[in-house]
């Protein structure tokens, strides 16, 4: 019988894992992880798009046991427009959002994609949030090679590699 696993979570161990590594810009904060690339999400909620200066926020939650963290990043509470409390871990030298976790039970940390070395190997699988979304962010195709985006003047540009980029 398969085990239950807590929604948000980085899912079973066993098959579909990933070992990645990743750390901040300066290199003060790093991090080890075994993660379900599956659950790799992206965020259009408002206060991802504020606080990562960003139209979305990539992120792949991970358990705390499968997560070490090497160095002390400083911590930002955030309070969402439900109450609900996160603690933001950046780095305190030179800025980068590292993870999000909840305030008291630490069982899950959202590690932020861009921190990941190897980010270009995790397509997002899934949004959230997306009623937030900027009017064009939710035209692109996920898991695919072109980016669909919608023009004011009601053209689309199709963007893929640089011999079949077009205008429709």
């Amino acid at each position: 019988m398969p085990k239950a696993t807590t929604k948000g979570s980085d899912g079973p161990t066993g098959n579909g894992r990933m070992k990645i590594d990743g750390g901040c810009h300066c290199g003060r904060i790093s991090y080890e992880a075994d993660i379900n690339p599956d659950y790799v999400i992206i965020c259009h909620c408002t206060d991802c798009q504020t606080i990562s200066g960003a139209p979305y926020r990539v992120t792949v939650p991970v358990k705390a046991e499968n997560f070490k963290l090497h160095g002390q990043p400083k911590i930002y509470i955030k309070t969402a427009d439900s109450g609900n409390k996160r603690a933001l871990a950046f780095c305190a030298d030179c800025g980068s959002a590292i993870y999000s976790t909840s305030l008291e039970d630490r069982v899950v940390f959202s590690l932020r994609l861009g921190t990941v070395k190897q980010r270009a190997q995790l397509v997002p699988k899934s949004q959230g949030w997306c009623r937030s979304a900027l009017p064009w962010a939710g035209s692109f195709l996920l898991g695919s090679s072109m980016l669909k985006v919608r023009l004011p003047t009601d053209r689309w540009l199709v963007l893929a590699p640089p011999e079949t980029a077009r205008m429709q």
